[in-house]
């Protein structure tokens, strides 16, 4: 029989805390296949599970971290654990594994539009965003905030390049290239992604504000 084990509820953290306690959608984690792993936390301590058996909103997989803090036997590497979706506070897929040896970096998730690749090269660290946007036909909202998007991404000097599109109310996304210098550490990483992504949503914010409801230039108070 297994030991029971009492798991951090991460949508209740998430409620309490929306701005800095992210987690993956309903339809992220309804997409889990076997082979994928997924991050859960118990005893204040946060680790890698790959998932064995799926039958929403149950799971069970095995631990795939040595943990430091926990005391448990329970929660020892290798570990076969029972768990549920409202657990889960990151997701890894089979794909996302892939890419990590392809690219030699790792994968992290800032927000649910939001995750970035990180890959360290000699004195400098390439961040690869790939931020998820709404898309529509031409003329639409959708299509007004992706233009303002890429104008904001261009001036920030995020280089933007469009990786998919699904058109007319679907997403597009975004690879976006940041560089950050060598030796800082993965919460400094992390931080930096988020201040980025701030200000690039702030700078679409003032593109949008500066038009009309026609997607015209507001002219200024003097007419000009």
């Amino acid at each position: 029989m297994k030991s029971k084990i009492i798991f951090t509820d991460g949508e209740v953290m998430n409620r309490n805390h929306p701005d800095t306690f992210p987690i993956p959608s309903e339809a992220e984690k309804r997409a889990i296949r076997v082979g994928d792993l997924v991050k859960v936390c118990a005893e204040g301590e946060r680790f890698w599970v790959i998932v064995t058996k799926f039958n929403w909103p149950h799971l069970t997989g095995t631990v795939d971290n040595v943990l430091m803090l926990a005391t448990s036997p329970a929660l020892d590497y290798g570990k076969s654990i029972d768990f549920e979706a409202r657990h889960i506070l990151d997701i890894m897929t089979v794909a996302q594994l892939e890419m990590e040896k392809r690219m030699g970096g790792r994968l992290a998730r800032l927000d649910q539009q939001t995750a970035y690749f990180v890959r360290k090269n000699g004195d400098a660290i390439t961040i690869v965003v790939f931020h998820d946007i709404p898309t529509g036909p031409p003329n639409s909202k959708e299509d007004e905030y992706q233009k303002s998007f890429v104008a904001a991404a261009e001036k920030l000097d995020l280089h933007p390049e469009e990786q998919t599109s699904q058109a007319n109310g679907g997403k597009s996304k975004y690879l976006l290239l940041l560089k950050l210098p060598a030796g800082i550490s993965d919460f400094e990483i992390h931080n930096a992604v988020r201040e980025t992504v701030e200000s690039l949503r702030k700078e679409v914010t003032r593109n949008l504000e500066g038009k009309g409801e026609d997607g015209v230039d507001n002219p200024t108070t003097n007419g000009e």
